[in-house]
This record gives structure tokens, C-alpha cells and sequence, in this order.
């Protein structure tokens, strides 16, 4: 059930016809096509897929015009991995890109996409390269788990990452429901855990405290 209902020219509301996706593939190009549908993005922002990491291709790696990085795996609930190994392999992920050398960075990003980031985000890449440089030092990252639903385990494990992590790593899921019927397709973005990442991260770094469950709830 898409929990959304369709009505055409005032007749009779009914469910969708269809709704998911074919493969997490599929997925991953909408979000690399339309970067703003992932949290703290714009359209302006450069993405990168099946980046290199090392111990494996990450989904999404993307570059705002301000160089915050964002790191995007993409995960359907009919995989198992949506629950458990989706965290370890993300985080994995997440420490191949900590301290790599910005040129490494620029090597991986072109090898895969024929251009620079650098180049692609406009005057100022000299800028945008210095600020994503010091996010490769100090890990500063913004780390998505894009899923086609999230479930009560995924809200219990970004809650719990986000209150033991340090404020410059945020983790965020998002459930993209996609319903079609007939030639309509309609994708819905709903963000868990965006508030816990944002408030963490606008602490001082160097205070290195840790945002617990309740401090989420308070605010």
C-alpha cells in the first residue's frame, strides 16, 4: 500500500496502480539527475556515481557549490541490507573518504565522471576545492540512506548514529515513495532524522559533545 490515493476528473478515488522501483539502480539515477531531492542540496550541486572508495563503489557522492560533501547509498526494503549491512558499508565508505588527499579525490571523481568537480561548479573551484579538502580532513560529511520505505530498525539506527557520531558527520534517511499509474509517476521525498544532523552540526567542533536521544526530542 503507497498510502496515497488517485482521482481523475471527479471520479472515484482509488490506490495507484504500481509503486517501488525496478532496482536500486534505478533509484540512484533519479537522485543524481535531481540532486535537490536529496537533503542539503541544490539543482546546482555535482554528483558523481559508483564513486571509488576503495573497499567498493559508494552510490552517490555529491559536491555543493559551498564544497559540503554528501554521501548518498540507496537501498530498497526488499534487501535486507536496508536494516544492518547498508550502516557498516556506508560508514566504510564514509572512512575511505576521511583524510583522502584532495588530489586522489579529484582522480577518483574524473576517472568516473570525465570532468573535475571543481571545473563543473563554476569561478570559484579554487574555493569550492580548499573547502572540500578540509571536509576530506576532518570528516565532515553529510551521510544519506536513501531507501523506498523506511522501517521502525532505520529510525533506531540513525537516531542512534547521530547521538554517538561527532557533529561533523550527520546521518539522514529519506524514503523516496514512488507510485505510478498509468503514464503519471509521482515521487515523494520524506526525511527522517534531518533535525538531529543539522543541530548536531551547528555545534562547535571543537567541543566534541555528544548529542544524545533526548536533546533530539527536546528541540
Amino acid at each position: 500500500m503507497s498510502g496515497m490515493l488517485l482521482r481523475v476528473d471527479g471520479g472515484p478515488w482509488r490506490e495507484p496502480a504500481g509503486s517501488g522501483y525496478s532496482s536500486e539502480a534505478a533509484l540512484q539515477e533519479i537522485l543524481a539527475g535531481h540532486p535537490a531531492l536529496i537533503p542539503g542540496l541544490s539543482s546546482d550541486a555535482v554528483v558523481c556515481r559508483e564513486f571509488q572508495s576503495g573497499v567498493g563503489p559508494a552510490d552517490l557522492v555529491a559536491v555543493d557549490a559551498e564544497g559540503s560533501l554528501t554521501l548518498v547509498e540507496c537501498k530498497l526494503a526488499a534487501n535486507p541490507q536496508v536494516r544492518r549491512e547498508v550502516i557498516g558499508q556506508v560508514l566504510d565508505y564514509a572512512s575511505r573518504l576521511w583524510q583522502m588527499p584532495i588530489a586522489e579525490f579529484d582522480a577518483k571523481w574524473t576517472a568516473r565522471t570525465k570532468e573535475s568537480p571543481f571545473t563543473t561548479l563554476g569561478d570559484e573551484h579554487e574555493t569550492i576545492r580548499a573547502a572540500v579538502e578540509a571536509n576530506l580532513r576532518d570528516s565532515r560529511f553529510r551521510i544519506v540512506l536513501a531507501v523506498d520505505a523506511i522501517n521502525d530498525d532505520l529510525r533506531r539506527i540513525v537516531e542512534y548514529l547521530n547521538a554517538v557520531t561527532l557533529p561533523t558527520t550527520g546521518i539522514v534517511a529519506v524514503e523516496y515513495l514512488r507510485v505510478v499509474d498509468g503514464a503519471v509517476e509521482i515521487l515523494t521525498p520524506r526525511t527522517y532524522g534531518e533535525e538531529l544532523a543539522d543541530l548536531k552540526q551547528a555545534q562547535d567542533p571543537g567541543t566534541r559533545r555528544k548529542w544524545s536521544i533526548d536533546d533530539y526530542r527536546a528541540w
